[in-house]
């Protein structure tokens, strides 16, 4: 397994624990996560991270792409959204160590752009 795919199923999985224990205080104290369209975004953003590593482990690579494309983006844009409302002062995003941890989402997301980036760069410079 290329380091890069390593890496990604590493930063989703600290990103899943998380959002496993985020979803938990929402469970125990509703209104812990913003709403995202009536759901608990919390609830959305977990099930975009379990697409990710479910991405890995699919037989077809062009059906892989496209899962982990379409959760990272979308992912990366619910976090923004939220990122915008936290500093705008609409929203509070919950925290973790005093962090908003939408502004970490938004980071987490992006790394893993970059990690597939690089994991597809490596990709075809080796078929060259």
């Amino acid at each position: 397994m290329h380091v890069y795919r390593r890496a990604m199923l590493a930063v989703t999985g600290a990103a899943l624990i998380l959002v496993a224990g985020l979803m938990v205080s929402e469970l125990r104290s509703p209104g812990t996560c913003p709403l995202l369209f009536g759901l608990p975004a919390c609830y959305v953003v977990f099930v975009l991270y379990l697409a990710v590593p479910a991405a890995h482990f699919m037989p077809r690579q062009a059906l892989a792409d496209k899962v982990y494309w379409a959760a990272v983006l979308v992912g990366l844009a619910i976090a923004v959204w939220f990122s915008a409302n936290q500093l705008l002062g609409r929203e509070e995003c919950p925290l973790f160590l005093t962090i908003p941890l939408c502004f970490g989402a938004a980071i987490t997301w992006g790394v893993l752009i970059w990690l597939k980036l690089k994991e597809q760069a490596q990709t075809a410079g080796q078929l060259q």
